[in-house]
C-alpha cells in the first residue's frame, strides 16, 4: 500500500489537521514536542481499525492510496458524533464512499439513503462498521481490504511483554523460506528467531552495527518461561529476548540494560527488512 494523501477530522474531540501529501515511500514528520505528529499517525492507523470493523466516535477522513498492483483509490467517509460514550452505544456512519481512480466510479457510496455496492443497492448492513469490513471477502473490495491490513504502527518498548506461545514443529516448517516469514502475520520477535539462522539476519545486525559502531554482535535468545495462570513450567511459552556485545566487554548486554533508543531502533530495522511487500510502517 501507498498512502498519497490523508486528511482527518476529529468532531468528538474537536481536532482536524488538512491535507497532508505523502510525496514518496518515505516520510519524515519533523516538529517540536506536541505539534501532532503522533495524531498523524495514531490517525492512520485508525482508518486500519476501521477496515477492520471498528467504529470511531465523530471521525470524518478522506484517504488517497494505490495498491500493490498500482489500482489507485480514494477513500472517505464519517461516523456521527455520540456526546455520551459511556453507555456503550457504537456510532453510525453518515457516510461512505469508495472510488477507483481509472474508473471514475463509486465502488462503494452510502449516505442516509442506502448503501450501494458497485451500482447496486445492498441488503442492509451494520450502521457502524464500514462497508470495507463488512464486505471484504468480496473480490472487488479483497485488495483494499487487505492494504489496510498490511499497516504497521508499534512502538517497541524495552518494558514489552516477549513471551511468545511457541508454534508446534509442523508450524514451524511453514517458515523454511525468507518469503514465508516475511508473509507471516507474526511478531517481529518471531520473525527474528526463524530467520537467525538466514542471511537477512546478518543484514539486519550490519545495518544496526552501523549505527551503534560500538556495538560488535547482537542475538536472539528464546528460552522457556513460566507464565502466572500455570502451575508449572511450559515449554511451549518462551520469551524471546534481545542481547547485544559491545567491543571490549566480556559479557552480553540483554535488552532490560540496553538503551530504549538501541533497541527500538534494533527492531524497527528488522521490521523493515522483514515486512512483507506493500506493508506501511509507521514509526513514531
Amino acid at each position: 500500500m501507498r498512502i498519497q494523501s490523508i486528511k482527518i477530522k476529529n468532531h468528538f474531540f474537536e481536532w482536524e489537521f488538512e491535507k497532508i501529501l505523502f510525496p514518496s515511500n518515505l516520510t519524515l514528520l519533523v516538529g517540536g514536542s506536541g505539534v501532532g505528529k503522533t495524531q498523524i499517525l495514531r490517525a492512520i492507523y485508525d482508518l486500519k481499525q476501521i477496515v477492520g470493523g471498528e467504529s470511531i466516535n465523530g471521525l470524518e477522513w478522506k484517504i488517497e492510496f494505490s495498491t500493490i498492483t498500482d489500482r489507485q483509490f480514494i477513500w472517505e467517509g464519517a461516523f456521527e458524533v455520540l456526546e455520551d460514550e459511556r453507555n456503550g452505544e457504537e456510532p453510525m456512519i453518515r457516510f461512505e464512499n469508495l472510488v477507483e481512480k481509472s474508473k471514475k466510479e463509486n465502488i462503494v457510496k452510502r449516505d442516509v439513503k442506502g448503501i450501494y455496492f458497485n451500482g447496486q443497492r445492498t441488503p442492509k448492513l451494520s450502521s457502524s462498521q464500514s462497508v470495507l469490513s463488512s464486505l471484504r471477502e468480496d473480490l472487488a473490495l479483497q485488495e483494499v481490504y487487505d492494504a489496510f491490513n498490511k499497516i504497521n504502527f508499534n512502538d517497541y518498548q524495552s518494558s514489552e511483554n516477549a513471551i511468545f506461545s511457541w508454534f508446534t514443529k509442523e508450524e514451524n516448517e511453514k517458515y523454511q523460506t525468507l518469503e514465508a516469514i516475511k508473509k507471516g502475520l507474526l511478531s517481529i520477535r518471531y520473525k527474528l528467531v526463524l530467520c537467525s539462522d538466514l542471511p537477512i539476519f546478518e543484514t539486519i545486525k550490519g545495518q544496526f552495527i552501523d549505527i551503534f559502531s560500538h556495538v560488535k554482535d547482537i542475538k536472539i535468545d528464546t528460552k522457556p518461561t513460566f507464565l502466572y495462570y500455570t502451575t508449572s513450567l511450559d515449554a511451549e511459552n518462551v520469551n524471546i529476548t534481545i542481547s547485544i556485545k559491545e567491543k571490549d566487554v566480556s559479557k552480553w548486554i540483554p535488552e532490560s540494560r540496553m538503551s530504549a533508543g538501541m533497541l527500538k531502533t534494533f527492531l524497527h530495522i528488522a521490521e523493515l527488512y522483514l515486512a512483507t511487500e506493500g506493508t506501511v510502517v509507521l514509526m513514531d
